[in-house]
């Protein structure tokens, strides 16, 4: 008798459930020898779809680069009060051999360093640009820096900042990309490509009886009865949290108020 396949629920899946279910299916499948089961020309379209929707899990999983760019602003903000507070701690400190270019220094850094740290995020862009033209073109600022030991954090502020322009433009890549990609469409792409790939080894058996395909059939059928248990448990949790939610706005609906009590 001709083994079969379980069914799955895909109409319960998340959009994001797909990517790792197609991802699982295709490293069971990748085991065995498509071609000589005569699955091959399914398999290959499985492994098509399975870029796609691995795409679709980077794109759609979190807003791209935020945790970078959150980082790399965060490590411009540092430089910039360190190198402030560092001014601030030279000028103090009053020593003489310091003095001259500290004058030198101080007026150039407080010009750009305290309106950088004031601005918002396009105007923090412009003035580190201004800030690294003019600072290339002041051969005597540089050594200055350089000597007071300035130069490695201004050096450091601008190389973040390049970052920062680099990452964003990679996130707006990546968003686009977004915009782009019809989630509905591509997942049911996927259900069908699937059911595809199950149907053409059903068949294969069927037309290649001297063939075996239990182990592979036994290997993804146990593979899915494991994820629709999975799904079927989340699901479930899932209608009595809703459940007690709804029961809980209900108690507090007919709860008596001290007003209500004084109007009866």
């Amino acid at each position: 008798m001709n083994e079969v396949f379980l069914t799955v629920p895909y109409s319960r899946m998340r959009y994001l459930d797909f990517p790792g279910f197609v991802n699982d299916t295709v490293t069971i499948a990748a085991k065995y020898n498509v071609a000589d089961l005569f699955i091959e020309g399914t398999y290959n379209r499985l492994l098509a779809i399975k870029t796609e929707l691995n795409e679709l899990e980077v794109t759609y999983r979190k807003q791209p680069k935020t945790d970078m760019l959150a980082e790399l602003r965060s490590t411009r903000g540092i430089m910039i009060d360190t190198v402030l507070r560092l001014m601030k701690s030279l000028n103090k400190a009053g020593v003489a051999s310091q003095a001259e270019m500290l004058k030198l220094v101080t007026p150039f850094l407080e010009r750009y360093m305290s309106s950088i740290q004031d601005s918002d995020t396009e105007l923090k862009r412009e003035l580190i640009r201004q800030l690294g033209k003019n600072f290339d073109d002041n051969d005597a600022v540089k050594q200055a820096l350089e000597s007071l030991g300035l130069k490695l954090f201004v050096d450091e502020l601008r190389t973040v900042q390049s970052k920062i322009e680099e990452t964003q433009n990679e996130k707006i890549e990546l968003l686009s990309k977004n915009i782009l990609i019809d989630k509905r469409e591509l997942t049911l792409r996927a259900i069908a490509t699937l059911k595809n790939f199950f149907h053409a080894i059903e068949l294969g058996q069927l037309d290649h009886a001297d063939l075996d395909y239990s182990a592979l059939i036994n290997k993804l059928n146990k593979f899915m009865s494991v994820y629709t248990t999975s799904l079927r448990t989340r699901i479930t949790i899932q209608k009595k949290a809703l459940a007690a939610k709804k029961e809980e706005a209900t108690k507090k609906a007919t709860v008596p108020t001290p007003t209500s009590d004084a109007v009866a």
